[in-house]
């Protein structure tokens, strides 16, 4: 399954560059919060792309929030799909933080390349440098 997550993510993120590695550690974080609905998404991937093509339409939900969690690194919680997924929702709707115990996800986001900019926070340093007196 992780490699047709992958293989779908590069289908739908079109010509950004994105990595297998990245794509296992997004695959663990949306099968942690999806379960099954997750799985079963990809297995009707699967299953259409054998029988025929994935039209726009199909699927969008999974769609939506795979394109945002690979461009912010932020994943829409099941709790919050309804209210993400609704082109009417005017307000802003404060969303709840999810923690992964990597940076890796941050500094991989495709909003990064998209606008031509490093991620916000980047010094150079490896994650956690900040704790230590500066060598210079």
């Amino acid at each position: 399954m992780k490699k047709l997550f992958y293989s779908y993510s590069k289908e739908i993120c079109g010509s950004h560059p994105i990595t297998e590695d990245i794509s296992n550690f997004y695959f663990e974080i949306l099968k942690t919060e999806y379960g099954e609905e997750f799985l079963n998404f990809l297995a009707q991937i699967e299953l259409q792309s054998h029988v025929q093509p994935l039209h726009e339409g199909q699927n969008e939900k999974f769609k939506s929030i795979i394109l945002y969690l690979w461009f912010s690194s932020e994943l829409v919680q099941d709790n919050e799909v309804s209210d993400f997924l609704d082109p009417n929702q005017k307000k802003f709707i404060k969303r709840q933080e999810y923690k992964t115990s990597s940076p890796v996800g941050y500094y991989s986001a495709l909003i990064w390349p998209s606008i031509k900019a490093h991620p916000i926070g980047l010094t150079g340093g490896y994650f956690g440098h900040w704790k230590y007196i500066p060598e210079n």
